[in-house]
């Protein structure tokens, strides 16, 4: 069993809701990041960390602009492998990140990465559940679970991509 499901076992056992924060890696600035996310590690039951992309397509306008801050840090993916190997304890850590940054590393040696530092889970938000499947086998293949984000596009879509989920699923619905 993996450290995600570990954590809502427990949970559940003592009737308890999981309560997941959210940071984005390079936020207020590159010299205090690491100071935040552990403050907030330290309150969480699952730390999901972003890592800042130029073209978020599933973030909103406060991780947007989190994100432009971090990336005018300069923040790279080895400085964030770095931090979590710093911090990680007993509690899950899950990423969250763009394609491109995964196909940049190699999708092999950044999984590898992932686990090494201490990686729990990652998502993926622009990658569709129907395309998800070379991401998901390498995941596998290091013992991380990989996360669906399901769009509320129709339930039954979202009923079919969560009965199949690993971990728990994160739902993504546009402003109309």
């Amino acid at each position: 069993m993996n450290l995600i499901d570990e954590r809502f076992e427990k949970l559940k056992k003592e009737g308890k809701k999981a309560f997941i924060g959210y940071v984005t890696f390079g936020y207020p600035s590159f010299e205090e990041t690491l100071d935040y996310i552990k403050l907030v590690y330290s309150y969480v039951d699952i730390l999901e960390i972003g890592f800042p992309f130029s073209d978020p397509i599933a973030d909103g306008e406060i991780i947007q602009k989190a994100s432009r801050k971090a990336l005018s840090e300069g923040v790279k993916l080895n400085h964030l492998f770095e931090s979590i190997e710093k911090f990680k304890k007993d509690k899950p850590v899950v990423l969250m990140l763009y394609a491109n940054t995964v196909y940049k590393k190699g999708i092999d040696r950044f999984f590898e990465s992932s686990k090494t530092c201490g990686v729990d889970g990652v998502i993926i938000p622009d990658v569709s559940f129907e395309e998800s499947f070379e991401f998901k086998e390498v995941a596998e293949k290091f013992g991380i679970v990989y996360i669906d984000l399901v769009s509320i596009s129709s339930l039954d879509r979202a009923k079919m991509i969560a009965k199949q989920a690993k971990g728990f699923c994160t739902a993504f619905q546009e402003k109309v």
